[in-house]
């Protein structure tokens, strides 16, 4: 049998200080070895940074954190230094990752042009028109010419099409995003398939929208073809708003719903949050401000009347 350290480099991080009484809480309640997705909300304060690396080390395995700036990586490598026997197993280095690696999302979301999905939604396009009869080279021509006569026409098809990638890349095949990636963005996630990492840990992740989203849906992707179960751990303090159903989506067929929440209530009794009471003040308008948005009122509703 295998030395446990050679499939489990982390299992021998050990945490010397006293834990809060949430983060325990959190500990207990939650299953690293379940197989889904860990989705945590705690506010600001409450230790998040430790509860994602004990976790991490539950499990075991090679990890890697994505944070939203240089700053909050190196606080996340500090950290882990402190659990790990050898500091040496803590990396911030993309072409070089350690048995724990910090590293922010953008060195893995470097796309290769602003609008990466648009060449192949065009492509999808194109499919659509071929699938009613016209050859390859019809199908191309009829594109050009409504992008030269009607290019706000070309321009909602085009916006229409990405959506519906963007939707089937994270739900359906997340490899077909490879595509977009600027081949260094390529070269690392296939670097940390070829080392060996299994948890991935998304901090502040309610930062996992869009082609972010679309990214980590890619490396966990390549980390299942290569035979790995990878435990995906999201951790914020401000659940995105569901308002872009788009970018919605990518974030919760990522993470699904929230398994735990730490109650503000909680930190503060702890005495790692101030108390703080929320305020609403009301103002009434002037005189001269009703008037003003009477007015308006008013020839609003005689504009839908008449239209």
């Amino acid at each position: 049998m295998p030395h446990a350290t050679a499939t489990a480099p982390l299992a021998s991080w050990r945490f010397a200080g006293t834990l809060r009484h949430y983060q325990a809480d959190v500990l207990d309640r939650v299953d690293v070895a379940g197989g889904s997705a860990l989705h945590i909300v705690a506010p600001p304060g409450s230790g998040k940074t430790l509860l994602g690396l004990l976790l991490a080390a539950r499990r075991g395995r090679r990890a890697v954190v994505l944070t939203p700036n240089t700053t909050i990586r190196a606080q996340w490598a500090a950290t882990a230094a402190t659990l790990a026997p050898d500091r040496a197993a803590v990396s911030e280095d993309p072409d070089g990752p350690g048995d724990f690696t910090a590293l922010t999302y953008q060195a893995l979301s470097v796309l290769d042009a602003a609008n990466p999905f648009a060449g192949l939604a065009r492509s999808r396009w194109c499919d659509e028109l071929e699938s009613d009869g016209r050859s390859p080279d019809a199908a191309a021509q009829w594109l050009d010419a409504l992008a030269s006569r009607n290019p706000a026409a070309y321009r909602r098809g085009i916006a229409s099409r990405s959506r519906t990638l963007r939707r089937r890349l994270v739900r359906e095949d997340p490899e077909v995003l490879a595509s977009a990636l600027h081949p260094n963005a390529l070269a690392l996630i296939d670097r940390l398939v070829a080392h060996g990492v299994e948890t991935v840990v998304l901090d502040e992740c309610h930062h996992l929208l869009d082609h972010w989203a679309l990214v980590v849906a890619t490396l966990v992707a390549r980390l299942r073809e290569a035979g790995r179960e990878p435990l995906l751990i999201g951790l914020t303090a401000t659940l995105p708003s569901p308002d872009d159903a788009d970018e919605y989506d990518n974030y919760t067929s990522l993470l699904g719903d929230v398994d735990y929440e730490v109650p503000v209530p909680a930190v503060v009794r702890e005495g790692n949050l101030a108390p703080y009471r929320d305020l609403v003040r009301f103002a009434e308008p002037t005189r001269e401000e009703l008037a003003f948005l009477s007015g308006h009122a008013e020839g609003l509703d005689v504009l839908l009347r008449t239209t």
